[in-house]
């Protein structure tokens, strides 16, 4: 994997995370959206440089136990912002 490429994904995805984090954390509604809507895009992401990058066959071998931790990290990120009460704040703030 191009290291230019490396560096310049995790600056716009650590840039995307910040800026939901910020927005989460002062309770703008609109942040709640950006979350949910950056984990899925992320995954996706991680996803398509699998298909793209992983050449062994060991990477191959462990994306089952891959696809269970994306899955893991989106039913955790959308459980907790659609719990009643975080999504009533968020609500109650538009």
């Amino acid at each position: 994997m191009p290291l230019a490429y490396l560096g310049t994904g995790g600056l716009v995805w650590g840039s995307i995370f910040f800026v939901a984090a910020f927005g989460v954390w002062r309770l703008w509604p609109w942040a709640r959206t950006l979350l949910l809507a950056a984990i899925i895009v992320y995954q996706l992401h991680m996803w398509a440089n699998h298909l793209i990058f992983d050449t062994s066959a060991y990477s191959r071998q462990v994306w089952p136990f891959q696809i269970g931790i994306s899955l893991a990290w989106i039913v955790v990120v959308w459980g907790f912002l659609f719990l009643p009460g975080i999504r009533r704040v968020f609500l109650k703030r538009e």
